[in-house]
């Protein structure tokens, strides 16, 4: 159904929350249940710090990021298909 979990890219200075949904499962809670509890495990795994990036369309992730209590903290170029994506961070 999905995915969501921590990852360390190269490109981030802290660790991001990433999580992907197949469609069919779409628009019923299901990341942002998830991913809160995910989130309230962090410090066991030594993350204190903590991003996310999306696509700039990507309206819906940024709704979830935001509701987790993410904020914005501009744009960044990470990848090489040099597409501008959104920066949010967590931090306790």
């Amino acid at each position: 159904m999905g995915i969501v979990g921590f990852y360390k890219r190269s490109a981030l200075q802290h660790p991001d929350l990433g999580f992907a949904l197949l469609s069919g499962y779409k628009k019923h809670g299901y990341i942002f249940e998830a991913a809160s509890a995910l989130l309230q495990h962090k410090h066991e795994f030594g993350i204190t710090k903590l991003c996310a990036i999306t696509s700039q369309s990507n309206k819906a992730s940024q709704n979830v990021l935001l509701k987790l209590g993410f904020k914005i903290k501009g744009k960044a170029v990470i990848n090489d298909d040099k597409t501008a994506v959104i920066i949010l961070s967590l931090n306790d």
